[in-house]
């Protein structure tokens, strides 16, 4: 079970480490079976000066304790208030003194210096964003670069019908390479850059709030670049699945307000799209036992013409789990 006394949001460790180019920001939501692979794996193919933070968020007593005693070095931001990706980011992104961010989700592992080769990246002057490419432990690349967006490509990858429309002729490319969108899954950034962005989207609780800074970033004229040759492992999914039914509807409005671009009309319709493949994937999820997916489904019909904002759902499902 998550902490049940709310805290306000409070650092430890935060003495700064002056030679460090570079800090890691991971936001981890009480899971260890995450957080220490990632850890000792940066720490194990790390050489750059680099300073990690991690938001310890809804960690339980025990688990933070595990993890300050085990990890000494890192800056630990403890927040057992609710709050989404983006906000969880924020806290510590708009304290930081170093020149680059990495940030890095916790469900990742390195098995070569993922950080180091992206340093050597993105200290050329053009580069101002880049990323690895990112495969699962099958070793099925999950993303290797990703065009401009559109509600259209966003319903159909929602639909699951993406590989039917999409070809994977950008996983085959290699090397270094410009792409207009970034996955929030593993980036590293000239922070500088980051704040001239405003950082992450305080609005967007999970999702897609990557693809919005990748929006601003390109209409501001910054270079997103990936490195088809740096691979990160990235086990998807393994974050989240315990809250799912508050997260997936959270996500769809987030999306419906991204892809709907200030438009009524077009969050209306995106919205109905929204709810018609998720009402057919509910009816088929009846067939199955997977009842955490149907019900999380099913909390998406409910929520798209809901006036509440993304974090507000997730918190009005978060209650009924």
């Amino acid at each position: 079970m998550l902490m049940e006394n709310v805290q306000k949001v409070k650092i430890d460790n935060v003495e700064l480490m002056n030679e460090a180019r570079v800090a890691i920001v991971i936001v981890c939501m009480n899971n260890m079976k995450n957080l220490v692979p990632c850890l000792d794996s940066i720490a194990k193919y790390t050489k750059l000066e680099h300073e990690v933070w991690v938001n310890a968020y809804m960690f339980t007593e025990e688990n933070l304790k595990i993890a300050q005693d085990k990890y000494p070095y890192v800056h630990w931001v403890i927040n057992n208030e609710i709050a989404g990706f983006s906000e969880n980011n924020n806290i510590i992104l708009r304290q930081l003194k170093t020149e680059y961010v990495l940030i890095l989700n916790d469900d990742t592992e390195f098995k070569e210096p993922v950080l180091d080769r992206l340093y050597e990246d993105i200290i050329q002057p053009s580069i101002d964003i880049v990323a690895p490419k990112m495969i699962n432990g099958e070793g099925k690349i999950l993303w290797c670069g990703l065009g401009k967006p559109s509600a259209i490509s966003h319903l159909i990858t929602t639909s699951g019908l993406g590989g039917l429309f999409h070809k994977n002729n950008k996983h085959e490319k290699q090397g270094l390479f410009k792409t207009y969108s970034m996955c929030g899954a593993c980036f590293l950034i000239k922070r500088d850059v980051f704040e001239q962005l405003g950082w992450f989207d305080d609005y967007y609780f999970f999702c897609p709030e990557d693809i919005a800074l990748s929006v601003t970033a390109n209409e501001a004229g910054f270079n997103i670049w990936v490195d088809a040759d740096i691979v990160l492992y990235h086990y998807q999914g393994r974050s989240s699945s315990r809250v799912y039914p508050a997260v997936l509807p959270a996500l769809r409005k987030g999306a419906v307000r991204f892809y709907g671009n200030g438009s009524k009309a077009k969050e209306n319709i995106i919205s109905f799209a929204e709810i018609l493949i998720a009402f057919a994937k509910t009816i088929i999820l009846c067939f199955s036992n997977n009842c955490i997916n149907r019900h999380a489904q099913w909390n998406t019909v409910k929520a798209m013409f809901s006036s509440k904002t993304p974090k507000e759902i997730f918190i009005y499902f978060y209650k009924q789990l």
